[in-house]
């Protein structure tokens, strides 16, 4: 049986006769098949392109894949722990829950990271001058704005001028510009920062 010789005409490019060989194979009856519907299910190269299912390119556009142009999940970016210089989230109730009465102005066994109170909505920080193992629960505040604080229980002032870690916090004050206020309960005391600043923090 003689084999079939392809001459190449004298200066026709190569590109050509790579084309020629193509074209041969085109009509040997092997036809590109694409898989779809439940082959991309089954476990098998079903199109002989040696991915299987979701790998392959016909099947990850498909809602079984994920309807992704890439069913692969993205690792281009990880959520890693929260940067040191944000404070946590507050904790939001589910609808069919009571919501928690406030701890604003309460005291609190202080944890660094700064910790949400059980209201889930203040935090537990650090007086000036208070314990090292108590703090109070507060708001965050709108850093350069002092006023943007609740007043505190008990007439107290509470300005936005507490700063952790970047994130500000409601201070509870004693002295602010000339006027003195209350501190919340007997469980904290007045401590002197300037002569018209001063600061509530736990005994």
């Amino acid at each position: 049986m003689a084999s079939a010789v392809i001459a190449r005409p004298q200066g026709a490019p190569a590109l050509l006769l790579a084309a020629t060989l193509l074209a041969g194979s085109a009509c040997s009856g092997e036809v590109a098949r694409a898989e779809s519907g439940t082959e991309c299910t089954d476990g098998k190269d079903n199109d002989g392109d040696k991915l299987i299912d979701c790998d392959d390119f016909d099947c990850r556009s498909l809602p079984v894949c994920g309807g992704r142009a890439d069913a692969r999940p993205d690792v281009s970016r990880q959520d890693g722990p929260l940067p040191p210089d944000r404070g946590p989230q507050p904790d939001r109730p589910r609808p069919d829950q009571a919501t928690p009465a406030s701890s604003f102005g309460q005291t609190c066994a202080y944890q660094y990271p700064v910790q949400t109170c059980p209201d889930g909505a203040t935090y537990c920080v650090l007086g000036y001058k208070g314990s090292p193992s108590v703090g109070y629960c507060t708001p965050t505040c709108t850093d350069g704005n002092p006023d943007s604080c609740p007043q505190g229980p008990s007439g107290t002032a509470a300005k936005c001028v507490y700063g952790f870690n970047n994130v500000a916090y409601c201070a509870f004050m004693c002295r602010w510009q000339g006027t003195q206020y209350p501190c919340p309960s007997a469980d904290f005391t007045c401590n002197a920062y300037t002569s018209y600043q001063s600061y509530c923090a736990p005994n």
